[in-house]
C-alpha cells in the first residue's frame, strides 16, 4: 500500500489493483497492465513512452504527482471510540412479523430487565463517552413502559436519537415528544397497502396506522427513514412497494433482502425472484471512503467496529445480528470497561487481513463487512457470502 500523491493511495489486490482518491472519496479500479505500470513509478524504474502516458492520464486526474515522492502509506493512529449504540430495551412486540429476526418469543423477561434508573445509568455512561448516536430498538420499543422517559432523558443529555418502530404505538403523547425533542424515527413498511403489510405482521389495521403515522411526523419536518425488507411474500410487490414509499417524502428508503440468521427460519421466507435475490449481492465496484473510515478500517473489521448493542437484560452484543457473541453485562462492568476488554478488541480488530479471500483484495479498505452473515454460512472467517468478486481472476459474478 503506497500513497502515490497527498492522500492518494495506491492497494494492489491478488490480480487487479485500487486507487483510493481520499481528497474526494473515489476508488478506481486499475488492471494488471495499469498495476505494472504503478509499480515500476514507484520502484523508480525506467518507463516506456507508452507506460509514461498512462502515468500523464493518473497525474491529469490528480492521481499522481512527480514531484511527490511515492512512499508506503502510514494511517493516522486513532484511538478506539464507540460511536453508534443500539438499546435494545424490550423483547416484547405487539406484531408477529413472518421473517422475525428475533423468532417466534416476543415476551420480554421482566424479572431480568434493566429498570429505568439502569437504563438512565446506561445513556449517562453513553453521554460520557461521547457516542455519535444512539437507535432505540426492539422488539417493539413503544410497547416498554419507560420509552418516555428514556426517549426524554436521552434529549436532556443531547444525544442524537433514532427511535426504530413498527409505527403502530405512535399516539399524540408519542409525536409530541418526538417532535419537540429533534428524535428521528425509523420504520419498518413491508408493502404498499394493507393486505401485503399486514399479512406479514400479521396485525390487521397496521398498514394504516403506520402511514398516517408516517406522513404526520414528516408534514413536522420529523427525519423519517423506511426499512424495507423483502421476502417471499412481497417480492412481487416490489415496484408497487418502491412507487409507494417514494411518494412518502421520507428522508430515505432501504431496501434489504431478507437475511438468514443462525437457528432462525427466514430460509422459509426467502424470496424466489432472481431480480430480487441479486438485489442482496455486491455485483461491481461501486465503493467509495472517507479518508478517516479508510485509516480505521485498515486495521478494523468495518461491521463491528466503533459499534455493541445493549439488550433489556444488561448484555452486551457487537450487531444486532450476532448474538452469539457477548463482551459481558452492563451490570457487571462500565461501557468504558467493556470497550477496553479482551473480548471486544478481538471483534472490533478482525480485519481483512485474517478473512479469506479479502485479505488479498483490492477493495479491502473500502468494503463494509458483514460477519454475522459470514458466520451464518458457518465460516467465521470467511468472506460476505454476498460479495460477488473474485480478488484472484479480478472478476464480478452475476450473483
Amino acid at each position: 500500500m503506497y500513497q502515490i500523491n497527498n492522500d492518494v493511495i495506491y492497494v494492489k489486490g491478488a490480480k487487479r489493483g485500487a486507487i483510493y482518491d481520499l481528497n474526494n472519496g473515489d476508488v478506481f479500479s486499475i488492471n494488471e497492465d495499469a498495476c505494472k505500470i504503478v509499480n515500476k513509478y514507484i520502484d523508480g524504474v525506467e518507463l516506456i513512452e507508452a507506460e509514461k502516458e498512462y502515468l500523464d492520464l493518473l497525474e491529469s486526474n490528480n492521481l499522481i504527482n512527480k514531484s511527490f515522492s511515492s512512499s508506503k502509506y502510514i494511517p493516522e493512529k486513532k484511538r478506539d471510540r464507540l460511536r453508534l449504540v443500539w438499546l435494545e430495551i424490550t423483547q416484547a412486540c405487539n406484531m408477529r412479523c413472518l421473517h422475525c429476526y428475533e423468532g417466534e418469543n416476543h415476551i420480554s423477561d421482566k424479572n431480568n430487565s434493566l429498570s429505568i434508573d439502569e437504563w438512565k445509568q446506561v445513556i449517562d455512561d453513553i453521554a460520557e463517552l461521547s457516542v455519535d448516536r444512539v437507535v432505540i430498538i426492539g422488539g417493539e420499543p413503544c410497547t416498554h413502559k419507560n420509552i418516555k422517559d428514556i426517549l426524554l432523558y436521552l434529549s436532556k443529555k443531547n444525544i442524537s436519537t433514532t427511535l426504530f418502530t413498527n409505527g403502530y404505538f405512535l399516539d399524540d403523547e408519542m409525536n409530541n415528544i418526538i417532535i419537540d425533542n429533534d428524535i428521528n424515527v425509523k420504520v419498518s413498511l413491508y408493502g404498499q397497502n394493507s393486505d401485503v403489510h399486514d399479512r406479514i405482521t400479521g396485525i390487521k389495521g397496521s398498514f394504516n396506522r403506520l402511514v398516517e403515522n408516517i406522513k404526520f411526523l414528516v408534514s413536522k419536518g420529523v427525519k423519517v427513514n423506511i426499512a424495507v425488507t423483502l421476502m417471499r411474500e412481497n417480492e412481487l410487490h416490489y415496484d408497487e412497494i418502491k412507487a409507494f414509499v417514494g411518494q412518502l417524502n421520507v428522508s430515505g428508503v432501504r431496501f434489504d433482502v431478507i437475511r438468514e440468521v443462525i437457528d432462525g427460519s427466514q430460509s422459509n421466507h426467502l424470496p424466489v425472484m432472481e431480480n430480487i435475490l441479486k438485489m442482496a449481492y455486491r455485483k461491481k465496484a461501486n465503493f467509495s471512503i472517507k479518508k478517516s473510515d479508510f485509516d480505521e478500517y485498515i486495521n478494523r473489521n468495518t461491521c463491528w467496529y466503533s459499534k455493541l448493542v445493549v439488550c433489556e437484560n444488561g448484555d452486551i452484543l457487537p450487531c444486532v445480528f450476532e448474538r452469539n457473541v457477548s463482551y459481558g453485562n452492563i451490570r457487571n462492568n462500565t461501557l468504558q470497561e467493556i470497550i477496553n476488554s479482551n473480548r471486544l478488541k478481538v471483534c472490533w480488530n478482525f480485519d481483512y487481513s485474517r478473512v479469506e479471500e479479502c485479505k488479498d483484495c483490492e477493495y479491502r479498505y473500502a468494503c463494509k463487512d458483514c460477519r454475522p452473515l459470514a458466520i451464518s454460512n458457518n465460516r467465521i472467517n470467511g468472506k460476505n457470502p454476498r460479495c460477488m468478486y473474485n480478488p484472484y481472476d479480478g472478476e464480478w459474478k452475476n450473483g
